[in-house]
């Protein structure tokens, strides 16, 4: 679905066979009662804005078998998780797409207390300001990350400093890891950003980290 201002039909609920759904460049701007998507598995939003700081979070919410979510935001976009509600939870997620650090930023890995295995990060690069910056350690360790995290892709990784500090977080918290990979654009970087990814601690036995 795609549109300027999406009203969430409530013939969606009673419909048993969605089991997917892509909403693009669309403004949602309240979740109805008693609306719930029972069935869908796969959600993908990109370019979705809301009007309210919980209305994202309450879309989610009524997806109780959601296992695939997809996030894509551009710069211009609103940011899509302004306020990551306390009762948030996503009980059935395994794979999680974060397209955009502008939504990473306030979609912390502490939000993610289901099993998930795969996780997916595109860094877009910031022209004014680098968004990770924004990044801070958690006080506790998510389940998700401790316990259930398998599979780690992250795109376009630049070797900053603070790149490095998440990177570090999650190699050295993740026990379940199997593998990590890190895609970069900057060869004239490569042999560098690998040799200081291969220094940091891998809490994973049988984790393998590979470089592109």
């Amino acid at each position: 679905m795609s549109g300027k201002t999406l009203k969430l039909p409530s013939c969606l609920s009673t419909c048993v066979t969605l089991k997917s759904l892509i909403l693009h460049a669309i403004n949602i701007n309240v979740v109805p009662p008693r609306f719930h998507l029972l069935s869908l598995k796969s959600l993908h939003l990109l370019s979705v804005n809301s009007s309210g700081d919980e209305t994202i979070p309450s879309l989610l919410q009524v997806c109780p078998v959601l296992e695939y979510l997809v996030v894509n935001q551009t710069k211009d976009d609103d940011v899509m998780f302004k306020v990551v509600p306390p009762w948030f939870c996503l009980p059935s997620l395994k794979s999680l797409h974060l397209l955009s650090l502008t939504s990473i930023q306030h979609l912390s890995l502490c939000s993610l207390t289901s099993e998930v295995n795969s996780f997916l990060l595109l860094q877009h690069r910031a022209r004014y300001n680098d968004p990770m910056n924004l990044w801070n350690e958690p006080t506790v360790n998510p389940e998700c990350l401790s316990t259930h995290l398998e599979i780690l892709e992250w795109r376009q990784y630049e070797g900053t400093e603070q790149e490095r500090n998440v990177a570090a977080y999650v190699l050295a918290n993740a026990t379940c890891l199997k593998m990590a990979t890190f895609s970069t654009r900057c060869r004239n970087k490569y042999h560098r950003m690998l040799k200081k990814l291969k220094k940091l601690k891998r809490v994973s036995e049988i984790c393998q980290l590979v470089f592109e």
